[in-house]
């Protein structure tokens, strides 16, 4: 049994990255390999969980798995759990974060902070990390703080 969120094939080639940075991000999703093992887990696999029809289709088309193998389902989300989070603001006042844009030793402080305590780490993921990776992903931010954070 494999789930598929999507192919790996498809992420390469709408991130295009280049051959030396493929082969240097040798476990991320660009990987230079990556391909290859999705290759493998799908050739594999005796039966699929697709998380959408788009991500089927696109099993079908590029591995040429009979549509019998896979079936759709969606991800979601028990609401329930969300019932009582949080006023907005109250997190970060709790923990005493502030991220500034452009303040590189504050935020790897921060940061080097979050991996030192797990129930900080959790709950910033909980509360939008991937929101802030996605805001502050760019290579020479992420340079720059790893710098910082390894002093």
């Amino acid at each position: 049994m494999l789930t598929v969120h999507h192919l790996v094939k498809d992420v390469i080639r709408s991130n295009n990255p280049s051959l030396i940075s493929r082969i240097r991000d040798i476990s991320g999703e660009n990987g230079f390999f990556v391909p290859y093992i999705e290759k493998g887990c799908i050739k594999y696999a005796d039966k699929f969980i697709a998380v959408s029809n788009f991500t089927k289709k696109r099993i079908i088309e590029t591995y040429k798995v009979p549509s019998d193998k896979i079936e759709v389902v969606y991800n979601g989300i028990d609401l329930s759990k969300y019932e009582n989070l949080p006023k907005r603001g109250e997190f970060k006042r709790k923990y005493k974060i502030k991220f500034e844009i452009g303040n590189y030793k504050k935020t790897a402080k921060y940061i080097k902070k979050l991996y030192n305590n797990p129930e900080l780490s959790i709950k910033l993921r909980e509360y939008g990390f991937e929101k802030f990776k996605k805001e502050f992903n760019k290579e020479e931010y992420y340079k720059k703080l790893m710098e910082i954070y390894r002093k």
